[in-house]
């Protein structure tokens, strides 16, 4: 993440103990990720990235699980959560190599979440977010008011 000081200095000020980036200039500021579908179709492709303040360098991404193999070359995040179902297969007879070992770890040894509001608080719980989180309300596609109501105890505040 660029600008790691100034983005605590503006967490501090606005009271945040964590955040969830949503937009595509965002994910890409916080995570590193970037891809075509989400510039192209914003409202309809599932992308978001979390991270506690006092770990602002390690976001947790969410991507759909077929969209996973784009996550292997990127060295700032510290997990992935997928959403969705999309079919690997890998023969026994091959070596893998560390990018295609880390994709069978985050594709096919876990199971994709069902939709975005348990992806995101599988995320929230990966990335140790609690207290005020502000949210990138640009581009979701989902109810905030869904969110909360699974998650009580966490203020999510826009950002």
């Amino acid at each position: 993440m660029q600008n790691l000081e100034r983005a605590v200095q503006i967490m501090d000020r606005e009271g945040l103990d964590g955040i969830i980036a949503s937009s595509l200039p965002n994910l890409l500021y916080l995570s590193g990720f970037w891809d075509a579908n989400s510039f192209v179709f914003p409202y309809d492709t599932i992308r978001n990235a979390a991270a506690s303040k006092n770990n602002l360098s390690q976001p947790v991404l969410i991507v759909g699980q077929g969209d996973l193999d784009l996550t292997t070359d990127l060295e700032n995040i510290s997990d992935t959560v997928g959403i969705g179902a999309f079919s690997r297969y890998i023969s026994d007879d091959v070596d893998l190599t560390s990018s295609e070992l880390l994709l069978k770890t985050r594709a096919i040894d876990r199971e994709g979440e069902s939709n975005q509001i348990d992806a995101l608080c599988k995320t929230i719980q990966m990335a140790g977010l609690s207290g005020r989180v502000g949210l990138d309300q640009q581009h979701i596609n989902f109810k905030i008011e869904d969110l909360r109501a699974k998650l009580p105890n966490l203020e999510i505040v826009s950002a």
